[in-house]
């Protein structure tokens, strides 16, 4: 199954609310840390080389770049 998303934020907000809630114990418990980070307030959040790193140990990640000249279809 494949989802597209406008950034890093987007995909990991997606994947905390629909594959985070599926994943094993052991699983969460790795990430407890993350989620911490990612929804407290008084946390720093997590950075975007964090999120890659979790999104790639639970599926695979691409970088889509698409430049449009001004003027031209």
């Amino acid at each position: 199954m494949t989802h597209d998303f406008k950034n890093v934020a987007e995909a990991f907000e997606w994947f905390m609310n629909n594959v985070y809630p599926g994943l094993s114990t052991a699983h969460k418990l790795k990430l407890k840390d993350v989620k911490y980070d990612y929804y407290h307030p008084n946390r720093t959040g997590v950075s975007e080389k964090r999120m890659r790193r979790v999104l790639s140990e639970h599926g695979k990640v691409e970088d889509i770049v698409r430049y449009h000249i001004k003027g031209r279809k």
